[in-house]
């Protein structure tokens, strides 16, 4: 019996051939999405099939904070954050002032730019508010106990007339605003 050439074996398809295969758009039948795929016009179905999910950015700030947060957790000690913004410029501000970050720098991409950050190790937790609550001065003291572990431990971030600042800040210049985050 004769041993088979490498040329006459048979490999399996890779995920790429596959993905090519059913890079083709298929005609809709009844009760079909008419959902197609934003790399390659077909429609949707393939991309769950082979794992190729194309995910939306809808909260810029939310997954910078979240990849701030999983960093922390990993004990990284520098972070690139994309893409940026002015809120999450103004935040990282007001961590560097409060001393849970490092330094950060700004790198522009023409795609909404790169945020390094410089991680210190000292953030528990980090995360958003949503919804994003209107507060008065007097309502503040309800969100600290709802988001803060305990009195004088951590800060709650806000959007006011006057900027973004901490809730003590806030306190300071008699001013509510709407809560964006919270860090301790």
């Amino acid at each position: 019996m004769k041993r088979p050439t490498l040329e006459k074996i048979k490999v399996g398809k890779t995920k790429l051939e596959r993905f090519k295969k059913h890079n083709i758009p298929k005609k809709r039948k009844f009760g079909q999405s008419l959902t197609v795929c934003k790399r390659c016009g077909g429609t949707r179905r393939h991309i769950s099939k082979y794992g190729l999910i194309i995910m939306s950015l809808n909260d810029p700030l939310a997954n910078a904070l979240s990849a701030i947060k999983n960093a922390e957790k990993k004990g990284k000690n520098e972070l690139k954050v994309t893409p940026s913004s002015k809120v999450i410029k103004a935040i990282l501000s007001i961590l560097k002032k409060e001393e849970y970050i490092g330094n950060f720098t700004f790198l522009e991409n023409n795609r909404g730019g790169i945020l390094t950050v410089n991680l210190k190790g000292r953030i528990n937790d980090i995360g958003p508010i949503k919804p994003r609550y209107p507060v008065r001065l007097e309502e503040l003291e309800k969100f600290e106990t709802r988001y803060l572990p305990s009195r004088n431990f951590g800060k709650l971030i806000l959007s006011t007339s006057k900027g973004i600042m901490s809730h003590d800040t806030a306190k300071e210049q008699k001013l509510g605003g709407v809560l964006l985050a919270y860090v301790y």
